[in-house]
């Protein structure tokens, strides 16, 4: 019995009883060559099946390396538009509503997620793990310092 087949074991168990006990019964419209044949059959149509599931596979690798083709050159295109829009306002609307973040028909890619980092030695005790999380996903803030001018304080960025 071949591994993985899409025969059930009793059923190569019955075949093997038709070519040993059983050699040369005949039952209506049943015997060891109709088992057989039907066997090969099924056998035949697996095969067939693994072939296009293969072919499906190399289909979907297709498609996907397209939809990757087509999603950099419509990129490439909304960048195009959306300076083309600076000349031209009435575009800046419908433009600034597409988004072309998904990367195939499953969606976007899932974003990796930040682990809270140990808090360095020494660091107070209120400090929690989440503390230290936030301090690193913060954005650097611009500042404005007072520099005293011609005419009194002036902001410089």
């Amino acid at each position: 019995m071949p591994t993985n087949s899409p025969i059930d074991p009793a059923i190569y168990s019955l075949l093997e009883l038709f070519r040993g006990k059983l050699e040369g019964v005949r039952f209506p419209d049943i015997d060891r060559e109709v088992l057989e044949g039907l066997a090969a059959e099924v056998t035949t149509q697996q095969a067939r099946l693994d072939l296009l599931h293969a072919d499906v596979a190399a289909a979907e690798q297709l498609l996907a390396a397209a939809q990757s083709v087509l999603l950099d050159r419509a990129r490439e295109a909304l960048a195009y538009a959306r300076l083309y829009a600076e000349r031209h306002p009435e575009l800046a609307e419908p433009l600034d509503a597409i988004r072309l973040d998904v990367r195939t028909k499953r969606g976007p890619k899932p974003r990796k997620r930040r682990t809270a980092k140990p808090s360095p030695a020494g660091a107070g005790a209120g400090d929690t793990p989440q503390a230290a999380v936030d301090a690193d996903n913060a954005s650097p803030r611009r500042t404005r310092r007072a520099v005293a001018g011609p005419a009194g304080l002036e902001a410089v960025g």
